[in-house]
């Protein structure tokens, strides 16, 4: 019996609020700091250093990206 452990008495108030349909007015508003990863704030802090970067080295005149199989034999051996 884990119980104590997992402290589930504190999920009787999600319980409760499923059970009764007042699941929207309950619980609270929490803003992400950017910081977090693909937050909102994150990614409006990334746009806005590739605004920074194209406005002091101008547009881009190549776009490349790059795909790798991560079981290719010669990245495995490089792993290992």
């Amino acid at each position: 019996n884990n119980q104590k452990s997992l402290r589930a008495d504190l999920y009787k108030g999600v319980a409760d609020a499923t059970r009764t349909n007042t699941v929207g007015s309950t619980g609270r508003v929490v803003i992400l700091p950017a910081t977090y990863c693909c937050s909102d704030r994150w990614y409006h802090s990334k746009y806005k250093n590739a605004m920074a970067i194209v406005r002091t080295k101008g547009k881009p005149t190549l776009f490349v990206t790059m795909t790798m199989d991560v079981n290719c034999p010669e990245v495995v051996a490089q792993l290992l």
